[in-house]
């Protein structure tokens, strides 16, 4: 999610304002519920007024009439430019703009989706997303993952209860916590719970703020030793791998007992 915040301050500082007079579409896998003939003719002659971000999901107003939406998978980008030379190598997507300038949707391994919405709700509701993690207060943290009878990883990357956490930062906020990727939901007092909706925070603004460069995060972040047997920040011992419900949990052993 973090990225996706960046996507957005990037799409509005760039894209806002401009008439799109055509649309490319390279790659037909990354397009959700809409036909390529269909996005270009709601897309044509248009301009994006607005965005917003909900979990890892980024809204684009398309003239007050409906929205675009960005779902940007493991490798997505956005990149704006006018020289062809800049074009992005994974580009899927171009949207060409009245003054010259194209907005790619770059991305690789071709797991991002564009799809249209007429209003977020409806998305929201039709996805059974949970809260944003940026937006949701304690009381609404602590009944959504209380549904959950799993481990507290599991939960905190299940985009129906918390909608924004990916794996990576999932085990930080548990490293930050000293909790155990794989201890139960259930197992975990109400102030425990509470430092993890606190660290989940801040955490995620911390991301926000450095444009998600890992080298510009606290030196005690367990984002710089996701490697079996690298070094704890905090005591020193060595960095562990467990799976969590499929997903490969980094954690330390003596810190997260």
């Amino acid at each position: 999610m973090p990225e996706v915040q960046i996507f957005k301050e990037y799409f509005d500082a760039t894209s806002l304002d401009k008439e799109i007079v055509e649309v490319e579409v390279k790659s037909k896998e990354i397009l959700q519920k809409i036909t390529e003939n269909y996005l270009k003719a709601k897309l044509k002659e248009e301009e994006f007024l607005s965005s917003q971000r909900h979990g890892k999901y980024l809204f684009a107003s398309v003239s007050g009439k409906f929205l675009m939406v960005f779902h940007f998978g493991m490798t997505g980008s956005l990149k704006y430019f006018k020289a062809q030379k800049d074009e992005p190598p994974h580009d899927r997507l171009l949207i060409n703009f009245r003054n010259g300038y194209q907005l790619a949707f770059n991305d690789q391994r071709k797991f991002g989706r564009v799809t249209i919405a007429y209003t977020i709700d409806e998305f929201l509701a039709e996805k059974r997303l949970g809260k944003d993690a940026l937006e949701i207060n304690f009381p609404d943290f602590k009944e959504a993952i209380g549904k959950k009878s799993g481990t507290v990883k599991s939960a905190l990357m299940d985009q129906h209860v918390i909608a924004g956490i990916g794996n990576i930062y999932s085990d930080e906020i548990l490293f930050q916590t000293r909790i155990n990727p794989k201890k139960k939901i259930g197992e975990i007092e109400n102030k425990a719970l509470k430092e993890v909706h606190s660290n989940m925070r801040r955490i995620l603004e911390t991301a926000i703020k450095n444009h998600a460069d890992l080298q510009s995060y606290p030196r005690n972040y367990l984002l710089y030793n996701r490697v079996r047997g690298a070094k704890c920040p905090n005591c020193g011992g060595k960095i562990a791998i467990v799976k969590v419900s499929g997903r490969t949990a980094y954690f330390c052993p003596n810190c997260q007992k």
